[in-house]
């Protein structure tokens, strides 16, 4: 089991850190061309697939960004909001409702992982290099035995981590940990279709 979860972490580290090469176009090129190829398959399932694709462009765009913390609602905000208030059963964010500034609020990231990933642990920090984070899904709280049955131990890695350059205010500790979520919620999205 353990040289399977290790194989399971190295390749989705070894994918991500190639998905980090190039300008955001390159980068949002490659993974839609991976989506096309999916696609093609007889067995696959294209409405999972594009809910996938949707949260790597987010990924993409949240792992890119430069943007100082005063600055107005965005793609980006507004695709967040959307996937916070589906998780929480509200229907869907339309404009009568305020759009929340996660990519410049500490409290707004943290609380878009826990309405979207109730039960995951969240941890982050800023230094002069980068603001990082990591979340996990924490099988020893009150939530541990859903957890366990939701996201597997044998098909889940420990943990998602971001470290993004530069360490220049709270904004980038706030998009390391969204870029955690985000690539976490797709994790469970693969989960949910090879099931």
């Amino acid at each position: 089991m353990a040289d399977t979860l290790m194989d399971m972490v190295r390749a989705e580290r070894a994918t991500l850190e190639a998905d980090r090469v190039g300008t955001v176009d390159e980068r949002l090129s490659r993974v839609n061309a991976r989506f096309r190829v999916a696609c093609t398959g007889v067995t696959a399932n294209v409405h999972a697939l594009g809910r996938i694709l949707r949260l790597r462009e987010l990924e993409i765009h949240v792992t890119t960004m430069d943007a100082p913390v005063g600055w107005p609602a965005t793609w980006v905000e507004w695709e967040l909001a959307c996937i916070l208030s589906q998780a929480l059963g509200h229907g869907p964010h339309t404009s009568a409702y305020v759009t929340p500034k996660f990519t410049g609020s500490l409290e707004a990231a943290r609380s878009f992982v826990a309405g979207t990933l109730p039960g995951f642990w969240v941890s982050s920090g800023l230094c002069a290099l980068t603001g990082h984070a990591s979340i996990g899904a924490d099988y020893n709280g009150p939530d541990g035995e859903r957890l366990h049955r939701e996201w597997p131990t044998d098909r889940t890695p420990c943990d998602w981590s971001e470290d993004l350059p530069p360490g220049d205010g709270p904004h980038i500790e706030a998009m390391a940990i969204l870029a955690c979520a985000v690539r976490a919620l797709a994790h469970k999205l693969q989960l949910e279709a090879s099931a």
